[in-house]
């Protein structure tokens, strides 16, 4: 949770609808929006936000945002007295179906492997205040692999440690030569 009103993210399965500079659309998950100063609805990677219809979503200024389970957004227009949200657009999302077969592409951006992509559903559940990040702490993945080295010299040193001891001990026991 991040409770930042322009961060959202799909709670199970399913992706939000963008277009990259490349100019096809694509899908992600990528959830960190923002308004650029033309009112385009971005992600952080500068995708623009698609609507169902597949459009930029444009987002007028606001005084504040609500983005529902469905992916719907209300603002408060800056110029409007406090009353009604208005609707100023939908997140376009999608579950794809099993047989649909996704890949990354070279640009980074998900497609289907062979096709178009399926046309939005609004079957994923979006949740506002919220991103979706990884489960590896990278901090905490070093550390560990830092204690794992060190727990592994410490047993080969006592390994060595061990055959010095043994070795020293069979020499003691041999019989004098000579």
């Amino acid at each position: 949770r991040t409770d930042e009103e322009l961060d959202v993210a799909i709670a199970d399965q399913g992706f939000f609808y963008v277009m990259p500079d490349s100019g096809d659309p694509a899908l992600s998950r990528r959830g960190d929006l923002r308004r650029d100063t033309d009112g385009k609805l971005r992600n952080g990677a500068g995708d623009a936000m698609l609507g169902p219809d597949l459009a930029p979503i444009q987002v007028p200024a606001y005084r504040n945002i609500r983005i529902t389970d469905i992916g719907e957004i209300y603002i408060q227009p800056l110029d409007d007295p406090e009353g009604e949200p208005v609707l100023a657009g939908v997140l376009a999302t999608v579950v794809p179906p099993a047989e649909v077969a996704l890949t990354k592409g070279a640009d980074g951006q998900i497609r289907t492997v062979e096709g178009p992509l399926p046309p939005p559903d609004q079957r994923a559940e979006v949740l506002q205040g919220t991103l979706e990040s990884s489960n590896v702490n990278p901090v905490e993945e070093l550390l560990s692999t830092m204690q794992m080295q060190r727990n592994f010299e410490l047993g080969m040193r006592m390994v060595l440690t061990a055959r010095e001891l043994d070795e020293g001990g069979a020499r003691m026991m041999q019989a004098p030569e000579g």
